[in-house]
């Protein structure tokens, strides 16, 4: 038995609810435990009236509990910190029959109040504008960001944009505006109207949930107008040091999400760098004849927020988006009429819906102007595709530092306690040019070179862990990517077969910043071999596909070899015999399938699968799709000098297969890895394990140690899990 202690929100096919566990029960014992779990109530596409529970509501649910993982692959979503974060323990994944309402409990009134008039708010909004400018200005009014096309959502973040979908300090201070201008004109006493936007402020933040950036700012604010009530003047970096300290006292997770890095450097970058890149970068004297004196503060405000979350954005997200000033310019100032005619159009919906219509009408063409920018970031020079790690960053923020004048800063806070002595020599030192043009020619020469001279590496392969399925990412020495599969959820698991790509595969790739791969194998067309693969050509360059001659029967598949034909991607079939040389001494042998194919095997598409075996120095790899005893068999023919390897792919998945032991023999693996996940045939085979064990070769699993990560220099090869 638990409470809905947040607003739902739909997800697609789902409704997301968070929940206060009341008590449990298992085998007849009834458990008091508290803790919070996320809930996952999946309706479908057509309707989830049935299954839309309001906060407050006391339901009765009945499944299976989940502890949430980790990040499972390099570059992936960290949910089990997600989630902690948010102080929730599991999560369930339930259907509508599952789930029981037991009436109201007894939520919070203030928040009850607050979302049931965020409910009403955008219900109005959806009545009165089309799609998807009614999904825009709630996601700009109140966060909500949910009911927004992916691919709109999408070109904001390309284009710099996505700010206006967080709610932070631009809105809060716009709404701060609006309302002082608007109490002014009323002649009321100065305290009462500071106090009276106080007020109004932290009910605007509790509308939109109470976000780590809306309650920075909501505090920042309230200071600031809190000091000229005691007539004083607020001093922001303490106002902002207090909002740190009081969100982090109330959730100090909160410390190592993007929202919280973002919100407070964007600030920090707004008080300190602004003034210097006014002080050092003058505009062109022609400009203020053009624009007006407001347009060289907003130039200089914008290019200074940009600059101080560039570092953070690369390192979270790994994407800079290179016309954000420019777009941002032509966005902010329309983003006051936006906020001011929506909120107000929204309250007046409460007493006619009709001149709140009228209001909202206004907002249309703003609402389609900011869309129309966000297309921008559909250009294909609207970003750039940047990693970096994090002494990279720091890299750039302590030149940041030291351009803002934060050495001088030091020196002048430390001079009462270290007069003639010698460490201030050292930032003496800091706060001089030659300091700074020293670590910015250090910045470039790192960024340039990670960009356009990547290090000789070693070999790396990479086992994906895509659940149940199969997806192998290879590096070589002189920078040749390669992936072998795509993974993807199998049919019968009644999951998107083209999932995994997205989920996995692309945040992998651009983890790795790889924009372009090289050669992509398909062993077989088996669902979750392929199907992540859909997302992998609409979203990079592909060179060559490289595939087994069986085709198989699979719609899916025919379906993603016109996809690759229609993007230029050159195909070829291999047989065993064939063979790829690459620089640095790299090569690929095809083992299998035999030509002729298999036939009448009991699963010849298995049979049929590609086996590919790497070879770097005296390290190699063997990779052997789904094949099963009927290809084994044939391997085992093959002469002795062929199979050796390193490490071996355990075959389809770890299933029983009688002469897997023989193989093991021919091989001999240092070690084996066998990609897994959820699936009705009990893979991987207890007779697989004891056969591995028996042979005294270790074993790697991608459902328990999640990605599996090995280098070669050619000599040996070192192995490392994510879970580990």
């Amino acid at each position: 038995m638990a409470t809905v202690i947040e607003e739902p929100y739909r997800q697609e096919e789902r409704t997301a609810y968070s929940l206060q566990v009341e008590s449990l029960e298992h085998k007849g014992e009834r458990y008091f435990p508290g803790g919070k779990v996320q809930l996952y109530l999946y309706h479908g596409e057509e309707d989830d009236t049935a299954a839309y529970h309001l906060y407050g509501e006391k339901i009765r649910v009945e499944g299976k509990l989940r502890e949430p993982s980790s990040r499972r692959n390099p570059g992936g979503f960290d949910y089990r910190f997600f989630l902690r974060g948010r102080g929730i323990d599991a999560y369930m994944n339930v259907q509508p029959s599952q789930v029981e309402s037991l009436g109201d409990g007894k939520p919070n009134l203030i928040y009850a109040a607050a979302f049931s008039l965020r409910r009403q708010m955008a219900a109005a909004i959806g009545r009165q504008l089309p799609s998807p400018q009614d999904n825009l200005l709630t996601g700009i009014l109140f966060g909500q960001r949910h009911d927004l096309p992916e691919e709109l959502e999408a070109n904001f973040r390309a284009a710099g944009l996505s700010h206006l979908l967080a709610v932070s300090g631009l809105h809060v201070g716009l709404i701060a505006s609006l309302l002082l201008a608007l109490f002014q004109r009323l002649h009321w006493q100065r305290n009462t109207v500071l106090f009276l936007c106080i007020i109004l402020i932290f009910s605007y933040a509790l509308l939109t949930g109470m976000r780590p950036s809306t309650i920075r700012a909501a505090i920042m604010v309230s200071l600031t107008l809190g000091a000229l009530i005691l007539g004083r003047q607020a001093h922001l970096p303490s106002a902002l040091a207090l909002a740190a300290l009081l969100t982090l006292i109330y959730n100090p997770l909160l410390l190592f999400t993007p929202g919280f890095q973002l919100s407070y450097a964007a600030v920090l970058s707004l008080f300190y760098l602004t003034p210097q890149l006014e002080k050092k970068f003058k505009l062109p004297m022609k400009l203020p004849f053009l624009l007006p004196p407001e347009a060289g503060k907003l130039f200089y405000a914008t290019l200074a927020v940009q600059l101080g979350t560039a570092p953070l954005v690369v390192y979270h997200f790994g994407q800079l988006s290179l016309i954000a000033i420019l777009v941002n310019l032509l966005a902010l100032p329309v983003i006051t009429f936006v906020v001011g005619l929506g909120l107000s159009a929204s309250l007046v919906s409460f007493i006619s819906f009709s001149l709140s219509s009228f209001i909202q009408l206004a907002n249309l063409p703003l609402l389609t102007y900011l869309l129309y920018l966000a297309r921008l970031g559909e250009l294909p020079f609207a970003y750039l595709e940047l990693y970096f790690s994090w002494p990279m960053a720091l890299l750039i923020y302590l030149l940041l530092f030291l351009f803002a004048g934060g050495a001088a800063l030091i020196k002048t806070a430390l001079s009462g306690y270290m007069e003639n002595k010698p460490h201030l020599r050292v930032v003496d030192f800091l706060s001089s040019k030659i300091a700074f043009y020293f670590f910015l020619f250090t910045a470039v020469i790192f960024l340039w070179s990670s960009i356009f001279f990547p290090a000789n590496r070693n070999l790396e392969v990479v086992f994906l862990d895509v659940g149940q399925g199969d997806a192998v990412f290879v590096s070589t020495p002189c920078g040749i990517e390669i992936l072998i599969d795509g993974g993807g959820s199998p049919a019968y698991l009644g999951e998107d077969v083209a999932g995994t790509g997205s989920r996995v595969l692309l945040p992998f790739l651009r983890h790795r910043g790889v924009k372009e791969l090289d050669i992509l194998f398909i062993s077989h067309p088996h669902e979750d071999h392929f199907g992540g693969l859909f997302h992998i050509l609409g979203e990079l360059s592909v060179k060559m596909l490289l595939t087994s001659v069986d085709r198989g029967d699979s719609p899916y598949y025919e379906e993603l070899l016109q996809l690759a034909g229609e993007q230029g991607v050159e195909h070829r079939y291999l047989t065993a015999g064939d063979r790829l040389r690459f620089r640095s001494g790299v090569e690929m042998h095809v083992l299998g399938p035999p030509s002729p194919l298999f036939q009448v095997t009991g699963s010849d598409i298995n049979n049929n699968s590609l086996v590919l075996r790497l070879d770097y120095g005296e390290t190699s790899f063997l990779f052997t799709g789904d094949i099963e005893e009927a290809a084994i068999r044939e391997l085992l023919k093959y002469e002795e000098t062929l199979l050796p390897s390193s490490v071996l792919k355990i075959p389809h998945h770890g299933a029983y297969n009688p002469s897997l032991a023989d193989f093991l023999e021919r091989v001999a693996p240092e070690t084996a890895v066998i990609p897994v996940g959820t699936n009705y045939f009990g893979h991987p085979h207890p007779e697989t394990l004891s056969v591995l064990e028996e042979a005294g070769v270790s074993y790697y699993r991608t459902d328990i140690h999640g990605a599996v990560l090995l280098k070669s220099d050619g000599q040996r090869v070192i192995y490392q899990t994510m879970l580990d």
